[in-house]
């Protein structure tokens, strides 16, 4: 079995605006930062190639997108990662108001 992962480095500047921390699977975790304005939350992502299993790409994309809609509807939501992409563009739907574009 492949492990993977995911992570953060935050200095001490920013650890006073952590939020909270969450580890999502081995391909994703979450981290919320309390900003000024509006509070962040970031996914640090590390997506499966294209030639993994369409079940663990679907698996993956799936968590992420419910990821994506759990988050607060004021908070700056960023996408980080290794997303294994290929160039071109995408549009990837979501059920929610936000829309999310790969490129």
């Amino acid at each position: 079995m492949d492990h993977y992962g995911t992570g953060f480095i935050i200095n001490a500047k920013m650890r006073k605006s952590f939020l909270s921390f969450e580890p999502l699977s081995d391909r994703l975790c979450k981290l919320r930062l309390g900003g000024k304005f509006r509070n962040i939350t970031l996914i640090s992502t590390y997506a499966p190639t294209e030639y993994s299993p369409d079940a663990i790409k679907d698996e993956f994309y799936d968590q992420l997108s419910q990821e994506c809609e759990k988050a607060r509807k004021y908070d700056i939501l960023i996408l980080l990662g290794d997303f294994n992409a290929k160039i071109g563009g995408k549009k990837f739907h979501s059920n929610s108001s936000r829309e999310i574009h790969f490129t």
